[in-house]
Formats: C-alpha cells, structure tokens, sequence
C-alpha cells in the first residue's frame, strides 16, 4: 500500500453549477431511427470568459433512443471557473480536458435521475476517455479563444498572449 501524497492543484476552482435546460421526453416508437442496443450519446461544450480570472464552461449532453427506450434526454449546464494568476494546467489543457471531466458527472447524473423516472429505466452514460475526447475539441474555435483573438489586451491582462500566439501560428 502507498502512502498518501498531497493532491497537487492546477490553479483552478469550480464555483457553481446551473442546469441551463433539462429536456426528457418519450417519442413515438416510429421515429426512433436506431436499431442498435447501444444508444447514441453526445457531448458538447464550449467557453467564454465572463471577467478577468473568471470563464463559464457550458456542456450539453444528448442521449438518443432506440427501439428498446424511445426516449431523448438532453441537459444543458454551465460551470463556472475561476482561475489563479500563472495556474499549473494552461487555460487550454484545463478547457479541453478538465472542465469536462468536472462536468461530466453532473450530466451523468442528471440524465440517469431524469431516464430514471421514465418507462424505460435509469439509463447510465458511458466512461468516456476525457483525454481522448479532448483530442478532437478545436480550442481555436471556441467561444473563449473568439474573445481572446479580439481583444488582445485580454489575453494579456490574463497572461495568455504566448498561448493565444501558438493557436494562430498553429492556424497559419
């Protein structure tokens, strides 16, 4: 057995989450398209900086119905983050990979508790490998790197200048 190290941190703090939209309802069996024992999930998210030190991470999770639960979940929540000056984790690393790995429970458990309540049973999002996911989230085309791109004396007062150069240099 290990001895316990010290948790280390990334400079970074969730200080609320806010369900946006929680949509639950059974459709008729005929418009359900899939087949397949496997239903279809989805997730979505995106950022913006809301003050300085401060950004909303919004992240939407959609779970479509089969021929055995024609139902359709989809939760809409956003976290907000504050940040300490010069954090551990880039801004970048933090939004493509930890903001949703803090999010994704509260989706999971908000679509198990609404699917919980329907006909069909509690439905149980899948693990999801959040390093991979974050793979094929486009940083440069967030919300967040919008706001950065055109003000760059935001980025500066957040010390993000040399990330936001390498997201245009990597945009050619």
């Amino acid at each position: 057995m290990s001895s316990p190290d010290r948790v280390p941190g990334a400079g970074y703090r969730l200080d609320k989450v806010s369900a946006l939209e929680l949509v639950y309802r059974v459709v008729p069996p005929e418009e359900v398209t899939v087949d397949a024992e496997q239903r279809e999930t989805t997730l979505y998210w995106d950022w913006r900086i809301t003050e300085d030190h401060a950004f909303e991470v919004f992240m939407r999770g959609r779970v479509a119905g089969n021929s055995s639960a024609f139902e359709e979940v989809e939760v809409s929540l956003l976290g907000e983050f504050s940040f300490k000056p010069s954090p551990s984790v880039s801004l970048d690393t933090f939004v493509r990979v930890h903001a949703p790995a803090i999010l994704l429970p509260y989706i999971r458990e908000t679509i198990g508790s609404l699917t919980g309540r329907g006909p069909f049973g509690a439905f149980h999002f899948p693990a999801i490998n959040v390093v991979e996911l974050g793979k094929s989230y486009d940083f440069a085309k967030s919300t967040g790197a919008a706001q950065l791109r055109e003000d760059p004396a935001l980025a500066e007062r957040l010390g993000l200048s040399e990330m936001m150069l390498a997201i245009s240099e990597a945009q050619g």
